[in-house]
């Protein structure tokens, strides 16, 4: 069953901690499967894992890896925009959660 647009992501707990900096390197990188460049790119947010993997333009490696590590929040490094694969949606931080 997919969550409400307006409900929160019980995953957001396992995010680590995030810097915009910290994002806005990993965004000047390449995909750790394939090599892709942006920008498309995808940071995983599980806390502790540094891997930035492509998105559905390139081979889809953020997806698979989600899937394959159950890594389920990651950010688009371009747009910043966060997805959890397990709610199968968008989700959102409070401004505390990111500096």
């Amino acid at each position: 069953m997919m969550s409400e647009p307006g409900s929160s992501c019980p995953h957001l707990s396992c995010i680590g901690e995030v810097t915009r900096s910290d994002l806005l390197l990993k965004s000047k990188g390449t995909c750790q499967s394939c090599n892709a460049g942006g920008p498309n790119l995808w940071a995983c947010l599980q806390d502790g894992c540094p891997y930035v993997g492509c998105g559905e333009s390139y081979a889809d490696h953020s997806t698979l890896h989600a899937q394959l590590k159950k890594h389920n929040l990651t950010v688009n490094l371009t747009t910043f925009r966060l997805w959890c694969y397990s709610c199968e949606k968008e989700v959102f931080l409070e401004a505390r959660q990111l500096s």
